[in-house]
């Protein structure tokens, strides 16, 4: 009996969603690399085969390609450095990025989403260690420019159709970075959107759960200052308060609720604002965030001059 191999999958699952071998492989491999692995004919790196599946919107867990020991090697570094990001250990990521960097010929031109990833995480680490945001800036775009080289901010994904979860990531970074220079306008761009391309149908909903709810923080971190947005702010809140429910990622949850209630009580609706206030608060200390639990409270209490008994000791 014939087997079903990896390429097989990728040539059928490409083909069932209408994209050419071009559109598919476009600064990841080249199309004659594309149509080697479909024939089974060569095996592809692990970042060649994750980027295909990511492009396809296909989880890499529901197969495994053939990788070299190198390849394995680099691929649980990279893993333990998206760890440390994942949960804000910026300052011990110095030691692995320069084990990376030993493991990346950067002269390589086949090693393009190695070089891509490895500038990703040092602009990162730049932003959050160094607080340099225009060297972090500058890394991000040279990082995102390897496979997207038309990048600019105005039109962020240039003339691709398909994004892999690195280059979300990158231009996610990118889109915070702006803001955080003062241009609101551009890094809201970026981010809204990242947001479409995020709600399309066909990407795998474990990666969508993983980036949706943190790109509507972000959203509304960057809304809350520009006045005008306001109604637009409350709907990105409910949407997100809806996501971080629906795949039970609770983290930014909180805020979220603090926000939209800040947002309603702007708008001079109290009696709905309130109760917002109340969930959100109480959210807070169920996380052992007392200070900022009590912080929320203070700041109703003395802006909207809302009462809560129910907090009383």
């Amino acid at each position: 009996m014939a087997s079903y191999t990896v390429g097989d999958m990728i040539r059928d699952i490409r083909k069932d969603r209408g994209y050419t071998q071009e559109i598919l492989c476009d600064q990841v491999c080249s199309v004659s690399t594309l149509s080697r692995i479909e024939n089974s004919e060569h095996a592809p790196s692990r970042l060649i085969f994750d980027s295909l599946m990511q492009k396809l919107g296909i989880p890499t867990t529901v197969c495994s390609a053939y990788i070299s020991k190198q390849d394995m090697e680099l691929y649980r570094l990279t893993r333990k450095i998206t760890g440390m990001i994942s949960h804000f250990e910026f300052e011990y990521m110095a030691d692995a990025i320069a084990e990376l960097e030993g493991k990346i010929d950067l002269k390589d031109a086949k090693q393009g989403l190695e070089k891509q990833y490895l500038l990703f995480v040092k602009a990162i680490y730049c932003r959050h260690t160094e607080d340099d945001l225009e060297k972090a800036y500058e890394l991000l775009v040279e990082a995102i420019r390897i496979t997207i080289p038309k990048f600019n901010e105005k039109k962020p994904f240039g003339q691709r159709k398909l994004l892999t979860y690195d280059e979300m990531d990158i231009l996610s970074a990118i889109g915070c970075n702006l803001y955080d220079r003062g241009e609101q306008l551009a890094g809201l761009k970026i981010l809204k959107s990242l947001m479409s391309y995020l709600e399309q149908p066909l990407l795998d909903v474990e990666e969508r759960a993983k980036r949706y709810p943190m790109m509507l923080y972000n959203l509304v971190k960057m809304m809350e200052s520009i006045l005008s947005q306001r109604k637009e702010l409350i709907k990105f809140c409910t949407l997100g308060i809806d996501c971080c429910v629906e795949y039970g990622k609770l983290q930014v949850l909180p805020y979220l609720m603090t926000k939209k209630a800040s947002a309603i009580a702007e708008t001079g609706d109290l009696k709905q604002a309130k109760p917002l206030y109340v969930q959100a608060i109480s959210l807070l200390q169920v996380c052992k965030q007392t200070d900022l639990a009590k912080a929320v409270r203070q700041e109703a209490e003395d802006k909207y001059h809302l009462v809560f008994r129910d907090f009383d000791d």
